[in-house]
């Protein structure tokens, strides 16, 4: 077990260290970072045919484990805002529940104008070759 999890560490590790790396492609399909992730590791560390073949089997099952990951995440925080807005809504009267509902319209206006339009790092997507920060 223990060879299990250094070894999913270093996986993890190398991944996060590849995607940060200069020249990371955003766009490109993970299939595809996935094989130049493993071309590079097989010319720095000269791997045989047997040791690319088991780690690529790691790497696809680390992208499995961490995508399933993510979605467990975005179940729960979905579940956790809801039952934060139920509790609210048994809270508040009517009118405090009409004004709230006009807070959350001009947070969800103001979200979807930063996701659309804002600076990267504040809910906006950063044009590609954009060296702003």
């Amino acid at each position: 077990m223990k060879p299990f999890i250094i070894a999913t560490a270093l996986a993890l590790g190398l991944a996060t260290a590849v995607q940060a790396a200069p020249g990371h492609e955003r766009g490109v399909h993970s299939e595809e970072r996935a094989q130049k992730r493993l071309e590079h590791l097989t010319q720095a560390l000269n791997l045989t045919d047997a040791q690319q073949l088991q780690i690529k089997a790691l790497i696809d099952e680390q992208h499995a484990a961490r995508r399933d990951l993510f979605q467990r995440q975005r179940d729960e925080k979905r579940a956790l805002h809801e039952a934060h807005k139920a509790q609210m809504d048994q809270i508040l009267s009517a009118e405090q529940k009409a004004k709230m509902e006009e807070i959350r319209a001009e947070h969800r206006q103001r979200f979807e104008g930063k996701r659309h339009g804002g600076r990267h790092g504040h809910g906006g997507k950063r044009e590609r070759g954009s060296t702003e920060d």
